[in-house]
């Protein structure tokens, strides 16, 4: 389950690097640009520390499922404004939804590891 749960959230932030230079037009990598990948894979990459806490009992089904819930709709977004309607401002897209993508991670981490505590608890 772990290897799953790592083999997700590696793919989604390489997904999101490729879909953050795609979205920047083919131009060259400036530093802003590297700053949105950084903003975009952040909340992966602490998905990904949180694996060292939270991967107990049925906390990796759990966590596996908060990944999915984090990476497939983030994914689909940045596809959504690069490819299937170009038009509207990408730029925004890549700021707000790593935001969102935090507070699930905090929001499901935090959940997660309450209900550890408290079954340590009792």
């Amino acid at each position: 389950m772990r290897t799953l749960f790592k083999t997700v959230l590696l793919l989604a932030a390489l997904m999101t690097i490729w879909l953050a230079l795609l979205g920047g037009g083919g131009r060259a990598l400036t530093s802003g640009a590297v700053i949105f990948m950084i903003w975009g894979v952040s909340p992966y990459a602490v998905l990904w520390s949180l694996d060292r806490w939270l991967m107990k009992g049925a906390a990796p089904r759990v966590m596996l499922a908060l990944a999915l819930l984090i990476s497939l709709p983030g994914i689909y977004a940045y596809l959504d404004i690069i490819f299937f309607h170009p038009h509207n401002d990408g730029g925004f897209t890549f700021l707000i939804t790593p935001f969102i993508q935090w507070i699930m991670v905090v929001a499901g981490g935090g959940g997660v590891y309450w209900l550890q505590y408290r079954r340590r608890m009792s």
